[in-house]
Order: C-alpha cells, then sequence, then structure tokens
C-alpha cells in the first residue's frame, strides 16, 4: 500500500468517525468522501501511465448522487402497486 493510500485510509476513517460522532451531516460527509476519492483517482492516472482517466461525471451532479435511485423505487412502487391491485380484485371476486 502505497503512502497516499495510506493517507486516503486514514482521512476516510476520521471522516466516518466524524459522522458517527455527529460532527457532520451526511451531505457535508458524501460531500468530503467524494472530494477524497476523486483525489485519489486523479493521483493514480499521474501517477501510472496506463491508468485509466477519472470520469467526468464525478462530482458534477450531487444532487443525483445523494439521492436513492429513482429507477428501484420505481420499480418497488409498481411491484407493491401490482399487488394490492391483485389483493383488491381477489377480495372483490371472493
Amino acid at each position: 500500500m502505497s503512502e497516499w493510500e495510506r493517507h486516503a485510509n486514514h482521512s476516510l476513517r476520521s471522516l466516518g468517525d466524524a459522522l458517527q460522532r455527529g460532527q457532520l451531516d451526511r451531505a457535508e460527509y458524501r460531500a468530503r468522501r467524494r472530494r477524497i476519492l476523486h483525489a485519489g483517482s486523479v493521483h493514480n492516472a499521474q501517477t501510472q501511465p496506463n491508468a485509466m482517466q477519472p470520469s467526468a461525471s464525478v462530482g458534477t451532479t450531487p444532487a443525483a448522487s445523494a439521492s436513492p435511485s429513482w429507477g428501484r423505487w420505481l420499480a418497488v412502487g409498481l411491484a407493491v402497486g401490482l399487488c394490492l391491485g391483485l389483493l383488491a380484485w381477489w377480495g372483490v371476486i371472493r
């Protein structure tokens, strides 16, 4: 493990501890974590000649990364609605 990786792990651990102690809210925790991880991808791209370049989407849409996946919630909602509809239909028929 490189010195930079040790430093990043220490930073992430400290950040997680601060979140657990209530010193940070979730949004601030996520923003700081994103910055640490983004710095790692930039660091790897600069130090390793064949490393992949960091994604252009990192940090560009904080609202999208902070909210749950809408597709998943839509699927859950449709499944629950279908079950309730079938139960209602079954209750009316019998």
